[in-house]
């Protein structure tokens, strides 16, 4: 290294049960309605693989963000890793590709082709990337392969970039006899729609919504998830994860969002991890709660978790959700 030049590295929270919390955290999962569609699709796509000559081994995975599409492609992978007795030092069996909107056909094809076994890809110009992937396609390592936020490359994209992702994608398909699987919000419909050999390679489909926890069976799996949860979570005696109080509070500060309220207790134990707290606090998920809220919320007080439990029981009346009413009821009893 030339002496001018220095190894970057990031800033570090010192070591801690919280920080251990959050790593473990990131590979939890419970399986919800609002993944379940997809999760049941995606096994029946790989045991698909597994009839000789099958052919069009393809889903596409529609919805917001936030709505579980990388949660249940992650939870499929580790479904194949236990299916397979992979060590937790394997590399996966799934090639993930994660686009952003500066990613370019060719370095889709540099990455899957790495992933593949080709190491000397990254050199070479595209049409010479597309010839070995003819070749090293059928003969394809690993179990298959998923492309993330492929929106990116549609969306604000020049014509011409569009229709070349979109002839990058038929060959990767056509080459990779493996399942393919695509991600990205709703605008991956008409894209997909608007060429037709991609409407014929992708016309399974998986549409996910911004998942609203609004039935008894969503409470029922927030209420195992916050279990789960409180297992790898040191908490304060008033901020156990896995009581009805807190699961009131939290389905009010989310506003009844799934992804809000994960995203929520992640983000307090990153605040906690900052003040080297052992424990998660109450005073973690207000903080939380505050950079998630909008400014009309903060400035009347609606703080689930600074306010009496009572008013929070009142505030998830005057909310009007039925999970939630039927939720505040059982806390009460308890």
């Amino acid at each position: 290294m030339n002496s001018t030049e220095h190894q970057l590295t990031f800033p570090r929270f010192e070591p801690g049960p919280l920080v251990d919390a959050l790593v473990k955290l990131e590979s939890l999962y419970v399986e919800t309605r609002f993944h379940r569609e997809a999760q049941e699709t995606l096994r029946m796509l790989f045991r698909a693989a597994s009839i000789p000559k099958m052919n069009r081994l393809t889903l596409a995975i529609i919805g917001p963000t936030g709505s579980g599409k990388s949660t249940a492609l992650k939870h499929t992978v580790a479904w194949l890793r236990s299916s397979n007795g992979l060590p937790p030092e394997a590399p996966d069996p799934v090639s993930m590709t994660a686009l952003s909107a500066s990613t370019t056909p060719k370095e889709v094809l540099a990455k899957l082709l790495l992933d593949g076994g080709d190491p000397l890809s990254a050199s070479s110009a595209q049409h010479k990337l597309e010839r070995r992937l003819a070749t090293l396609g059928p003969k394809f390592k690993l179990l298959g392969l998923a492309l993330d936020e492929l929106h990116h490359g549609v969306e604000n994209q020049p014509p011409r970039d569009v229709v070349r992702l979109a002839s990058t994608l038929k060959n990767i398909v056509n080459h990779i006899p493996r399942p393919i699987i695509i991600m990205g919000v709703n605008s991956l419909d008409p894209f997909l729609d608007g060429h037709k050999e991609l409407r014929m390679r992708f016309s399974r489909r998986v549409y996910l919504s911004d998942p609203i926890i609004q039935r008894d069976d969503d409470i029922r799996d927030i209420r195992r998830l916050l279990a789960e949860m409180a297992k790898v979570v040191p908490t304060a005696n008033d901020c156990q994860l896995d009581v009805p109080e807190m699961l009131v509070r939290l389905l009010v500060a989310s506003e009844s969002r799934f992804g809000a309220l994960v995203d929520m207790v992640k983000t307090a134990c990153m605040f906690g991890a900052d003040a080297e707290s052992p424990v998660l606090r109450r005073e973690d998920l207000s903080k939380a709660f505050r950079l998630s809220t909008n400014l009309e919320s903060r400035s009347q007080g609606e703080d689930p978790f600074v306010m009496p439990y009572p008013a929070a029981l009142q505030l998830a009346k005057q909310r009007g959700v039925p999970a939630i009413q039927s939720e505040t009821g059982r806390a009460r009893q308890a």
